[in-house]
């Protein structure tokens, strides 16, 4: 083997190292980082307490900070969600508030279906100056039937300017449910255009910070056992759920 070919060796092989050390969270951070860098939209998936919305949020300001996309992130926890009309109401109206200014002032009257959600999300697209990508995170906090509209609005809007000159659109989507779970076409129809993060084991310094938590919402005198019980004597995973 000569010079060059065992350099280009050595250095894939310490690439490889370097990315093994890296932690679950780092190495999720990046697969969904590079998901949007190649165009894609995203899906998070996996059980609860597994940090996946702090993963969220240190993606949503890893994107703003390098100035390429506007990123905003919204909870479906906190979007009101009686029927289709006011989900999409106040789901348009969120999003609007966290856009910069020049963006939020282009309104549209009147966003109380999937269809003109979807066309706000293309409506501000074409008048950014960057991609938009939309972190929605809780999904498992809507009703299947509102997951399904949503999914489907995604998709349109990423569809309809992926091929478009100018900014474009995508999403990243997060939950503690398998997208095959709302049993609905438009969710198979979403994983056609997203790439998978499945979030599932938790390293060693998300153990300590998930047995501290729980210590805290247990109290003083649960302490000890609770500890003992979420990080595990043999440091194995523990179950949360």
């Amino acid at each position: 083997m000569n010079n060059d070919a065992t350099m280009i060796f050595r250095r894939r092989a310490e690439a490889a190292k370097a990315k093994q050390m890296l932690s679950r969270q780092e190495r999720n951070l990046q697969k969904i980082l590079d998901s949007i860098y190649t165009g894609n939209c995203c899906r998070v998936l996996g059980p609860r307490h597994h940090s996946k919305s702090k993963l969220m949020r240190r993606a949503v300001g890893r994107l703003n900070e390098a100035g390429g996309h506007y990123a905003v992130y919204l909870r479906l926890a906190d979007i009101q969600r009686e029927n289709e009309a006011q989900f999409f109401t106040h789901l348009y109206e969120v999003i609007r508030e966290n856009l910069p200014p020049f963006l939020a002032a282009v309104r549209l009257e009147g966003c109380e279906t999937a269809v003109a959600f979807q066309y706000a999300l293309v409506e501000w697209s074409r008048q950014s100056d960057r991609n938009l990508t939309l972190f929605m995170d809780s999904l498992e906090m809507a009703p299947p039937n509102l997951v399904a509209s949503l999914l489907g609005a995604l998709r349109a809007a990423f569809t309809m300017v992926v091929n478009q000159p100018g900014a474009h659109f995508q999403a990243v989507v997060c939950g503690s449910l398998s997208l095959s779970q709302v049993a609905l076409d438009n969710a198979s129809r979403f994983e056609s255009i997203s790439d998978l993060v499945l979030v599932t084991e938790l390293d060693a310094q998300e153990r300590l910070a998930q047995a501290r938590l729980l210590c805290q919402m247990a109290g003083p005198d649960a302490n000890g056992r609770r500890a003992a019980s979420a990080v595990g004597a043999n440091g194995r995973r523990p179950i949360f759920d």
